[in-house]
């Protein structure tokens, strides 16, 4: 039976790496891991259409593959400036060395409405925590953005929590995704 991808990344604890440099190597290849994250889930957003034949009323008579549309969820649980910054566009070290989030931004045009993101598009690695035993995955260009429906909480008693997304698009080489064993994928 083939594994369906929306489980695999959830069972597999890992961590999230911008930029990788070598996937040959241990966590992080060579790039700026994510901070803490959970509930790491992928969709390949395959879509189909069907063909139906009106002489055989209404009967479905083949399938027409239309597309994938890779994405990759997860929800960040720390305030890491690496991390935030690739979702807010506002996102500086603030005077206390901590992130700070301002809106509207007080970087010149970076979070103004219109701009296309694949601007600040992203190589994307999920590292399993056991790469020998378990595949990893990288979106070759990924776009980061927060879930629409996004609410934090602002309790102390719980830990920050963003519901992060990355969309795959298609890197100058062609590649979207490449899922497996890290040591199998090329970048």
């Amino acid at each position: 039976m083939t594994p369906n991808p929306r489980d695999i990344l959830v069972a597999v604890p890992g961590r999230l790496c911008v930029n990788p440099a070598n996937l040959a190597a241990a966590f992080h290849p060579g790039g700026t891991a994510l901070g803490i994250v959970q509930a790491v889930s992928v969709r390949p957003g395959v879509s189909y259409q069907e063909v139906t034949a009106e002489e055989y009323g209404g009967e479905r008579i083949e399938v027409v593959a239309t597309g994938e549309a890779w994405v990759l969820a997860a929800i960040l649980r720390s305030w890491d400036h690496d991390a935030l910054s690739r979702f807010f566009p506002s996102e500086v070290v603030g005077g206390s060395g901590q992130p700070l989030v301002t809106h509207p931004s007080l970087v010149a045009d970076t979070g103004r409405a219109g701009r296309l993101l694949s601007a600040s598009s992203i190589v994307l690695c999920f590292s399993p925590d056991s790469p020998a035993n378990h595949p990893g995955l990288v979106m070759h260009r990924a776009i980061p953005m927060l879930d629409a429906a996004i609410e934090t909480n602002l309790s102390l008693a719980r830990p920050q929590e963003i519901a992060v997304v990355f969309a795959a698009i298609r890197s100058a080489a062609g590649k979207s995704v490449s899922w497996g064993r890290l040591a199998d994928i090329a970048l």
